[in-house]
C-alpha cells in the first residue's frame, strides 16, 4: 500500500497505512535551540519506550502514543524524578547539562556507533572558572556538555539501566540530589 501523507501549515506526516480504528497521537517538535520537556513519568519504566536516533515515542495506557522528535534535547519525569538526556546524531543544539543524582540519558544506537567510532570529539576543560572539569562532546548531535562532570574519570560509575527499541538508558551514578 502506498504511503498516506498528511500535511498541516508547517508540518507534515507520513504514515504506511491507514490505521484500522481511531489513533490518538501528540507529537513534541523540538527546535535547535535547547528545548525539553515534562511527562511526569520516569521513563526508565516505560515499557513500550523506543528510539530511532533520537526520535523518542511510547504508548500510555488509553492506547494513545507520545512522539517526541530528535531536538527535544531532554525530558523531564516531574518532582522528585529523574530527567533524560535525548542523545543522538541529529540534535542540533548546544546544550549543557547539571550532573547530579537525577542525570540519566536515552541513548540512540546511531549515537553509540559515532561515539565508539570516533565521529564525536571529546574534550575536558574548565568552562565554568571553577575547578571542576566539564566534558565537552562535539560533532553529530551538536554540542553537549556535562557540567563539572569528568566523563573520563567517571566512566565505572555509569550504570546500564536497561535496553530499549533502538538504544539503551543509562544512569550516570552521580549521587546527591538535584
Amino acid at each position: 500500500m502506498a504511503s498516506i501523507d498528511y500535511t498541516f501549515p508547517s508540518l507534515s506526516l507520513s504514515m504506511e497505512d491507514t490505521p484500522t480504528q481511531i489513533s490518538q497521537y501528540t507529537l513534541v517538535v523540538g527546535s535547535a535551540s535547547e528545548d525539553s520537556i515534562s511527562v511526569g513519568t520516569d521513563l526508565a519504566t516505560v515499557e513500550s519506550l523506543s528510539t530511532e536516533n533520537g526520535n523518542l515515542s511510547w504508548q500510555l495506557d488509553d492506547g494513545s502514543t507520545i512522539l517526541v522528535t530528535s531536538e527535544v534535547d531532554y525530558i523531564l519525569g516531574g518532582s522528585g524524578q529523574p530527567y533524560y538526556m535525548n542523545l543522538n546524531t541529529e540534535s542540533s543544539a548546544q546544550v549543557g547539562y547539571v550532573m547530579n543524582g537525577q542525570s540519566r540519558a536515552v541513548i540512540s544506537y546511531e549515537w553509540l556507533d559515532a561515539y565508539n567510532a570516533g565521529t564525536l570529539t571529546v574534550s575536558y576543560q574548565n568552562l565554568g572558572g571553577s575547578e571542576a572539569i566539564d566534558t565537552v562532546i562535539e560533532g553529530a548531535g551538536g554540542t553537549i556538555i556535562f557540567a563539572d562532570y569528568n566523563l573520563e574519570e567517571r566512566l565505572d560509575e555509569i550504570i546500564t539501566i536497561g535496553t530499549i527499541n533502538g538504544g539503551i538508558i543509562i544512569d550516570f551514578g552521580v549521587s546527591g540530589a538535584a
